[in-house]
């Protein structure tokens, strides 16, 4: 391929969503500010990191890129239950909740991206977790092995694309990314979610280090390509990114952070003297073949993300190949490290680099590397022509900005990367179009959280309003707790979401939707209804979802916020007078079915009853003649009928009234007769009520899902937004003997004491705005702390029921699941799997059952019976006797003197292994299944007693 030296070369990987959590900076925004200003991120380890993650605090631990903590997780989001959390690896959870924030990023929901083609490709260490856990078992042992790290990923989003864990070493991310781009380029996926993270769960004493001279900083710092360079510092963290083709990303409106133009990975071979030692003609090789398949001159490289780890050798090393990779281009190329702000990330290494230079070609930035004062001897710059970035500055101008990323193994892999800045696209222009924009969240702090956040990342006005508009209504999953606002700027969006957050501190967060308490004064009709629970309050259900009935009054004004207007239909030539308000009606109506607004009635007077008619199919021919001919006589309105009306209407459950018009004679009466009445609202659609689109958002906030495709303009983009926030519930494994209490009472002492809050806000990731000062994450700082810390209920021995019935089947059987789940606390209509629940905790559950009522439940009773008091109910029915049999007594053992070990011995009780009884399970889903059959072959010497090997002459079949 002929390398073009000029231009944008054709095709590419577009980067679409990126998500970090990096030491001090939990997100992307605070991480390029922190870059700017030369943070260095490495040191002492936090003291709640410490005490939340169990470890001694007496030793000296060493200076390292530390994440404040690690065992905070947002466990209900993920459909785990905090049993299954805390037996988890942290970095698997990381990896979900990175992974979820990079969609964010990119503007697409998970729901959008179900059963897509989408690779998940992730690299991370294998880790020390694993013993911490006191009761190994199916679920921590799936939870700690590097493979099902993307699996649980790919899982959890449904994504059915190629999906596999890379370990290559510490550059695995990299080659990680390399994998990704291929399985793109190759059509077998559409889409691939990429990443890498490494932590620390156990952190060596500081007096550790000196095992590893040469390798290990003793300083804690990477002081790369330095005469004082001793070695890596150690980091923790990790990056996702969300990939597709350029080609899809621009069809689909997506926000490109940066384009990959070319990746490459090879192995040193025999080039190196050990498998160690590293090579620069391999390094070399890998950079040239990774721009010649970009179709790119490395002499168009603006920077490069150099491996840069401190070690004397490597860095030498790679100045050399990188000389030897640029023989004959002129020209000095700027260089940095990345480890000489955060320490050697381990497998998130490359991936966290690329990151930094994603940042540098977006934003035109070089970004200083730190520790650097004069080249070690050893490390030639200038005869490379390179020259080590030691303070910020801009990137010159001069055609397109590429980069190139390295990053290299221990054991010889070598990996490159070419990524260039986004293609430039028109600025769209706010024109002054009204857009109805929706915001949501799980509860009412999470609610008012995302509109701060929003408010600040819209202030300046900069993003257009219909790409934001786009980006919150269509690439945001919406929860039950809402707001809707009607704005035709983004300035006037910002103020409008502000000004809600501002008048939910004045109430003091109050525990109801906004949407129904009138908390947020969004301009909206006659609130007539208050004293109701509704959707989106604590302990609402899906049935307080209020039902719609239209009004179309015959004296009734035309509506507001509509495009315009249709003439009547042929079929309804309705007089001069009373047109202009039925042709608004019928506009207003097919806004609202086009908007997903299905009406549940329609109440008319005057002549609009004719538009009633039609809209339901019933006008006769008799109406159109009579509509002809003017022959028309219009019944007066009979006011008891329509409070009768409304009655019924209201005995049926909530129901919001909707007058298809700015105002009209019977939502005037209505709201009279329905004043303070609980489950009941009028709406109009006048100016003051921001019209439809008003009607719009009233009937969003209620909790009716809309079909947002049609509130968005087609040619509007996606742009990064702030996302939803993580509540950290500590989730780290439980000592025997210990309890969340005593950890909750540790933590304290640190100042942390948010560790026991059963919800703790943690920061999501902000939009991106030129920063001007160091900013240090939320994430990486104490969260907020609540009043009164929730400890979480350890499991205890549970005292089994004295009272027969079902009502002690159902205390027993909350109390079990509490146990089983680490539940706060389970109601009687909790459903099993919503708490988290599943098949291989439902077969712990099933031994329990049948050890406390001697009743044989089956996998397939749990999910004909998901919720609580439905199970119970079910055990009831099959309960034989209140307590379970006693078990046959078994000999006791008298342990043999000395050490010798207690002899077993055969009984008559046939008792299955926790293994067997999965095989059985297994086997009574899949009866002709072979998984379980290992074949196998052995050779015997001398007589064979058949009667005492049943299993022979019968293969396939184990003993």
């Amino acid at each position: 391929m002929k390398a073009q030296t000029t231009g944008a070369a054709p095709g590419g990987i577009a980067v679409i969503g990126i998500a970090t959590r990096l030491p001090e900076a939990a997100d992307l925004t605070t991480l390029r500010a922190n870059l700017r200003a030369g943070r260095d991120s490495v040191r002492p380890a936090p003291p709640q990191r410490i005490t939340a993650t169990g470890l001694d605090p007496a030793p000296d631990y060493p200076d390292m890129g530390y994440l404040d903590r690690i065992d905070l997780f947002d466990h209900e989001r993920f459909g785990l239950s905090r049993f299954e959390a805390e037996v988890t690896d942290p970095q698997h959870r990381l990896a979900l909740q990175l992974t979820n924030e990079a969609l964010e990023n990119a503007g697409y929901t998970p729901a959008a991206l179900r059963d897509s083609r989408t690779a998940v490709v992730f690299s991370s260490p294998s880790n020390g977790y694993l013993p911490f856990i006191s009761e190994p078992g199916t679920l921590s042992l799936m939870g700690n092995m590097p493979f099902a790290l993307p699996a649980r990923v790919a899982h959890r989003f449904a994504l059915t694309g190629p999906c596999y864990a890379v370990d290559t070493g510490c550059n695995g991310s990299l080659v990680a990314v390399h994998q990704a781009c291929r399985e793109l380029g190759d059509r077998e996926a559409e889409y691939a979610v990429v990443g890498g993270v490494s932590l620390r769960h156990i952190i060596t004493p500081a007096s550790a280090v000196a095992d590893f001279p040469g390798i290990a900083s003793p300083t804690a710092r990477s002081r790369a390509f330095d005469a004082a360079a001793d070695g890596a510092g150690a980091g923790e963290g990790g990056a996702v990114l969300f990939l597709t083709t350029l080609e899809r990303a621009l069809d689909e409106g997506a926000h490109v952070h940066a384009v990959i133009r070319g990746t490459a990975t090879a192995h040193n071979g025999r080039h190196s003297a050990t498998i160690a030692t590293p090579s620069a003609r391999a390094q070399a090789d890998v950079i040239n073949r990774a721009w010649d398949r970009a179709g790119l001159d490395l002499a168009t490289a603006g920077y490069l993300e150099a491996h840069g780890s401190g070690t004397r050798l490597g860095d030498a090393v790679e100045v050399e190949g990188l000389a030897l990779a640029r023989r004959g281009r002129g020209g000095t190329l700027p260089i940095g490290s990345l480890k000489t702000n955060l320490g050697h990330l381990d497998h998130a290494a490359g991936i966290a680099g690329l990151v930094k230079a994603i940042l540098s070609v977006r934003h035109a930035e070089l970004y200083p590397s730190l520790h650097f004062r004069q080249a070690a001897p050893e490390v030639d710059l200038t005869g490379a022509d390179l020259d080590v970035v030691t303070s910020l500055r801009p990137w010159p101008s001069g055609g397109p900005r590429r980069a190139g990323v390295s990053s290299f193994s221990l054991g010889g892999v070598n990996a490159h990367c070419v990524v260039e800045e986004p293609p430039a696209l028109p600025r769209p222009v706010q024109d002054g179009t009204v857009r109805l924009i929706g915001v949501s969240g799980r509860t009412e702090a999470d609610l008012y959280a995302v509109c701060e956040r929003l408010s600040l990342a819209l202030r300046s006005g900069d993003l257009a309003l219909d790409d934001v508009a786009r980006t919150l209504n269509t690439g945001r999953e919406h929860h039950p707790f809402r707001l809707a606002v009607v704005a035709d700027r983004t300035r006037h969006l910002a103020a409008a979401l502000a000004a809600a957050v501002t008048w939910s501190g004045l109430r003091g967060g109050a525990g109801t939707s906004p949407a129904w308490s009138g908390a947020v004064e969004t301009p909206g009709a006659s609130r007539a209804m208050a004293a109701s629970e509704p959707l989106g309050a604590p302990g609402a259900s899906v049935s307080a979802l209020p039902r719609v009935v239209l009004l179309l009054s015959g004296d009734a004004a035309p509506p507001s916020g509509l495009s315009g207007t249709e003439p009547l239909p042929a079929m309804l030539p309705l007089p001069g007078y009373g047109a202009d308000a039925v042709r608004g009606q019928l506009a207003a109506h097919a806004a609202l079915v086009r908007a997903g607004i299905t009406p549940d009635g329609l109440i008319s007077s005057g002549l609009s009853r004719y538009a009633v008619r039609h809209l339901n199919g019933t006008l006769t021919d008799e109406d159109r003649r009579a509509l002809a001919d003017g022959d028309i006589t219009v019944q007066p309105l009979c006011v008891d009928r329509l409070k009768g009306v409304a009655d019924e209407q209201l005995a049926l459950g909530p129901v919001v009234f909707v007058e298809l018009g700015s105002r009209g004679e019977l939502s005037d009466l209505l709201a009279e007769h329905l004043a303070g009445r609980p489950g009941a609202e009028v709406l109009t659609a006048g100016t003051a009520t921001d019209g439809v689109p008003g009607v719009l958002a009233r009937l969003y906030e209620r909790g009716h899902d809309l079909d947002w495709s049609t509130q968005t303009p087609p040619e509007a983009r996606r742009v990064p937004l702030p996302g939803e926030p993580f509540r950290g519930v500590p989730c780290w494994a439980r000592r025997p003997g210990g309890t969340a209490a005593s950890r909750a009472t540790a933590l304290a002492a640190t100042g942390a004491t948010a560790a026991v809050a059963s919800t703790v806000s943690v920061a999501a990731p902000a939009v991106e705005a030129a920063p001007t000062k160091v900013v240090t994450s939320p994430a990486n700082t104490a969260p907020t702390v609540h009043p009164e810390p929730i400890v979480h209920p350890e499991p205890t021995e549970t005292t089994p029921p004295t009272d027969p019935g079902s009502s002690g089947v159902l205390s027993w059987l909350r109390e079990a699941l509490t146990e089983l789940l680490y539940a706060d606390a389970v109601a009687p209509s909790d459903d099993y799997f919503a708490l988290g629940g599943n098949s291989i905790i439902a077969l712990l559950l099933i031994k329990r059952v049948e050890q406390r009522y001697a009743v044989a439940l089956r996998m397939i009773d749990i999910y004909d019976h998901p919720a609580v008091a439905g199970l119970a109910a079910a055990i009831e029915e099959r309960r034989t006797t209140v307590d379970a049999p006693a078990a046959p007594s078994a000999p006791v053992l008298v342990a043999p003197a000395g050490n010798a070990l207690p002899p077993i011995l055969r009984t008559d009780a046939m008792v299955l292994s926790y293994g067997q009884e999965r095989m059985w399970f297994h086997h009574q889903l899949d009866p002709g299944t072979t998984l379980y059959n290992l074949p196998g072959a052995s050779r015997h010497r001398g007589p064979i007693d058949a009667r005492n090997a049943p299993c022979l002459g019968r293969p396939g079949r184990a003993a």
